[in-house]
């Protein structure tokens, strides 16, 4: 009974130490200054070797992946987990949409209808990837559990991004 009584008297206090918490405005705040501090810090190690595009490539994923980071490090709820995720997922896409159109302004004529179909085709694939995941994640395959959501979400923050890193690629062996 001793030992019992014991164990509910420490559970309180080990959940305090491990309990996470949402994210304020002043730790978005926060957060956006260490993400903005870690850029400006990139730039300058990258600006001695690196040019111009590919300096403004890697400050704007650091800055995604930072922010994503220090979320998670707040809130590491599942919702928390996927909320960072998600807002990293779309971030990229604005990137990849941002990088997909420069790709396309450097093409001729009908060779932009070749970047348009490949570019229909990974829609494509991506979207049977999300089937597979979500497949895959099922707790006859898995186990169930919460983690799964997380990794389904994280399926298309990798795939998106993957996408961005080849169209950047494309971009980058182009002829200036």
């Amino acid at each position: 009974m001793k030992k019992q009584i014991l164990i509910l008297l420490l559970i309180p206090n080990c959940l305090i130490g491990f309990s996470q918490q949402e994210i304020t405005s002043q730790d978005s705040i926060n957060i956006i200054k260490k993400a903005d501090n870690r850029v400006l810090s990139l730039r300058k190690q990258l600006k001695k070797y690196w040019i111009d595009e590919s300096i403004d490539f890697a400050s704007d994923t650091c800055r995604i992946e930072t922010i994503e980071f220090e979320k998670m490090e707040i809130d590491y709820s599942t919702l928390g987990m996927n909320v960072a995720i998600s807002e990293s997922k779309y971030q990229y896409d604005k990137l990849l949409n941002k990088y997909y159109k420069k790709l396309v302004a450097k093409l001729e004529g009908s060779d932009k209808e070749i970047l348009k179909q490949t570019q229909r085709d990974w829609i494509r694939f991506r979207n049977s990837e999300y089937k597979l995941g979500f497949l895959l994640s099922k707790e006859k395959y898995s186990g169930g559990g919460t983690m799964q959501s997380i990794n389904r979400n994280m399926l298309g923050k990798i795939l998106t991004k993957n996408r961005l890193i080849e169209i950047y690629h494309h971009y980058l062996g182009l002829i200036p």
